[in-house]
């Protein structure tokens, strides 16, 4: 009975097109942050709607103050992707790392060894 559940591919997939638009409609445009869906994980059947889906999605960025409009654009969309669809969310969240910033005398050495 498809009519009577949230179908969380659906979900999953209108979430991954919306997270999409964080980084073109959210952020400096030379801020170079970096927002992709990288795995989705629903069912085990084409046949059958799955209980749950599970979104993976890895958000970069080298301006410290974009952090938060990132995590929180993206918890939005999340939340009210779902609302709009019936289905709920958690979120698991991990902390990044901090932008490497390279040595530009070391880094000279290392390219002109390369060439």
């Amino acid at each position: 009975m498809p009519q009577n559940c949230a179908d969380p591919v659906l979900v999953a997939a209108q979430i991954t097109v919306a997270l999409n638009t964080i980084v073109s409609r959210s952020v400096a445009p030379d801020h170079t942050n970096v927002v992709n869906v990288g795995m989705i994980w629903a069912g085990g059947a084409p046949d059958v709607i799955p209980d749950t889906a599970r979104i993976g999605v890895s958000m970069r960025t080298v301006a410290d103050e974009d952090w938060e409009v990132l995590g929180s654009r993206a918890t939005d969309i999340v939340e009210e992707t779902c609302a709009a669809y019936g289905a709920t969310a958690t979120f698991e969240w991990a902390d990044g790392y901090p932008v490497i910033v390279n040595d530009d005398d070391v880094a000279q050495i290392g390219y002109d060894a390369a060439v």
